[in-house]
């Protein structure tokens, strides 16, 4: 080969690489295009993420708020609730108290009205078992009711218990659910 054709191969090679080099310089152009437009998603992207948690956010501040508010009025009705039928329950264990005291003394008075020299032993026996007869049956009677409104409230008590319970059941299921929003969008945003 001579120096002509070698001069002529070295152009062309010169200017094959001159028309490379603008086809990677197009390609790094369309490369920044390209990073640049991802950007503005990313952007974009990012701003409706913290949009959507920050709504999300505000709205269970709510449902936090007014289920604490509910919780608050269920433990007070519950609580004068509860005042009442102890009130209650002190008047009536009163009164009984009081009852059986009236009762218990005027056994007393029998027993010591009782003309023990003419009488005979199983007399006295007997008139005893009637008084101890008629006073088991008050005391069976005050225990029936004590325990009928010992019954009621601890109804009332359970029941709060599982509202509660339920309340906090909710509130766990308003937890999965942004959970699941919050992997949503990070799943999004990482496909974007």
């Amino acid at each position: 080969m001579e120096n002509k054709e070698i001069g002529e191969v070295i152009l062309k090679i010169y200017e094959e690489q001159k028309k490379t080099n603008k086809k990677i310089d197009g390609v790094e152009v369309g490369i920044k295009e390209l990073s640049t437009g991802v950007g503005k998603i990313d952007k974009r992207l990012t701003s409706e993420i913290d949009k959507v948690n920050k709504r999300l956010t505000s709205e269970i501040d709510k449902v936090n708020e007014r289920l604490t508010s509910e919780i608050d009025k269920v433990n007070e009705r519950l609580t004068n609730e509860v005042d009442k039928i102890n009130e209650r329950l002190t008047s009536e264990i009163g009164q009984m108290n009081r009852k059986f005291e009236s009762e218990m003394k005027k056994v007393n008075e029998r027993f010591d009205n009782l003309e023990l020299e003419g009488k005979d032993t199983r007399e006295i026996i007997k008139i005893m078992q009637q008084e101890i007869k008629r006073l088991g049956g008050d005391i069976a009677v005050i225990q029936h009711e004590h325990g009928k409104k010992l019954d009621i409230l601890f109804d009332v008590v359970t029941g709060n218990e599982e509202r509660n319970k339920e309340n906090q059941e909710r509130f766990e299921n308003i937890e999965k659910i942004l959970e699941k929003h919050s992997n949503e969008i990070y799943y999004l945003g990482k496909r974007a």
